[in-house]
């Protein structure tokens, strides 16, 4: 049996709304070519006694998160940050699959096999809820020898999952609220922040930014810079 562990640091956060709400997530496709985004759009339902659940639907597959009851939920699924160690898990099982698989099949592991393979993450965090480290336990039965152990573990180290926790998104996170003024019909005002407290405006129209992703479309560079000129017009 061989046990791998490795360390992560992940940032934390905390979710509040003034009444309960259901929500729907739903991910429209997935980025399955090379450089194709993988994007994810969100609507809320309200419902009595929802607390803070929300349905998630991927294709033909549907799921559900929520909170537990002393953080205000209904416990009817993982919480987020669980999921979060469920996508860590599952990415690195399946990086470490997928690099053995190759190695075997192409003859440069001769005579070496990989059975139950399993993964299983853990977050271990301060009195404030603050996560201090993740670790990832790899358990496997095998007879590869030191050198391809080590190996092994590298190719686990490059699950895309871990290096975007430790804070491998290339160009960091934006967070962009649209906001629909009541009453307007101007489109909606747009506040975006890069991994910082400060936020710029600007006006952005809401089908676009609710529904699809179009920024590689000619169509929607061309829209763009119309609305812009508009805008700067009057």
């Amino acid at each position: 049996m061989i046990l791998a562990n490795a360390a992560l640091r992940q940032s934390s956060f905390a979710l509040s709304r003034s009444s309960p709400v259901r929500s729907r997530l739903i991910i429209p496709f997935r980025g399955l070519a090379k450089g194709s985004p993988t994007q994810v759009a969100a609507e809320e339902t309200r419902e009595a006694n929802a607390g803070y659940g929300i349905q998630i639907v991927s294709g033909r597959h549907t799921l559900y998160s929520d909170l537990m009851p002393e953080a205000g939920g209904n416990d009817k699924g993982p919480s987020p940050k669980e999921y979060a160690l469920v996508a860590l898990s599952s990415c690195t099982l399946m990086t470490v699959r997928m690099y053995s698989d190759s190695m075997i099949k192409s003859g440069k592991w001769p005579g070496k096999s990989i059975e139950k393979l399993s993964v299983s993450c853990s977050e271990h965090g301060d009195d404030q809820h603050v996560p201090l480290n993740i670790q990832v336990e790899l358990k496997l039965r095998s007879n590869l020898d030191e050198e391809q152990i080590k190996r092994l573990v590298a190719a686990a180290e490059k699950c895309p999952v871990k290096r975007m926790m430790k804070g491998g998104v290339k160009n960091g996170i934006t967070t962009v609220l649209v906001i629909r003024k009541e009453g307007s019909t101007a489109g909606c005002e747009k506040y975006s922040g890069h991994d910082k407290d400060t936020f710029d405006s600007t006006y952005f129209y809401p089908i676009f930014v609710i529904r699809y992703s179009m920024a590689e479309t000619p169509f929607f560079l061309i829209f763009t810079l119309f609305v812009y000129l508009v805008d700067m017009i009057l």
